[in-house]
């Protein structure tokens, strides 16, 4: 109850000091994917997506992939590539609805390539990407609207301006 009212507070607070900024969820360009279980199902290109270009066509991505489904469990991985500094949060279960855009975190790339630790898959839940390697460098949230354990993922997604900007 502690974490939910200071979560609160920590979300109130600059709307009260006149520093907020009326932007919220329902205003993203929603698209979705689902993403099967590399564990289950044994074929990476139905495992990952792209949402630089918006699919998980091999051909158009051209191998450029930006999150991966059940390598491991039921969790999410970002590290595709050797020069990957990609970094994924939970931010935990919302609605697109009551996102306020301003108050997204602060999420730096690694700053060197490096293994992000996997973000568990809950449904429910909505997951910050910030995907950076040589050839990307973008924020996108992505909402896990169907979670069949050990099988797939559905989710909804959008890209955002990264935040501060």
């Amino acid at each position: 109850m502690r974490l939910r009212t200071a979560a609160f507070l920590a979300m109130l607070l600059p709307c009260l000091l006149g520093g907020c900024v009326e932007r919220s969820g329902s205003e993203l360009d929603l698209s979705s994917a689902t993403l099967l279980s590399r564990d289950k199902h044994g074929d990476l290109n139905k495992a990952v997506f792209s949402f630089e270009h918006g699919h998980r066509d091999e051909a158009l991505a051209g191998n450029d992939w930006d999150v991966e489904f059940g390598n491991g469990g039921d969790g999410f991985n970002v590290t595709m590539a050797t020069d990957d500094r990609s970094r994924i949060r939970d931010l935990g279960w919302m609605q697109w609805s009551g996102l306020d855009l301003a108050t997204l975190p602060h999420l730096p790339a690694h700053p060197e390539p490096a293994r992000e630790p996997q973000a568990k898959a809950f449904q429910g839940h909505i997951y910050m990407v910030h995907t950076k390697d040589e050839n990307s460098d973008l924020h996108v949230l992505f909402r896990v609207e169907k979670l069949f354990p050990g099988d797939r993922a559905e989710l909804s997604w959008a890209k955002v301006e990264a935040p501060g900007k």
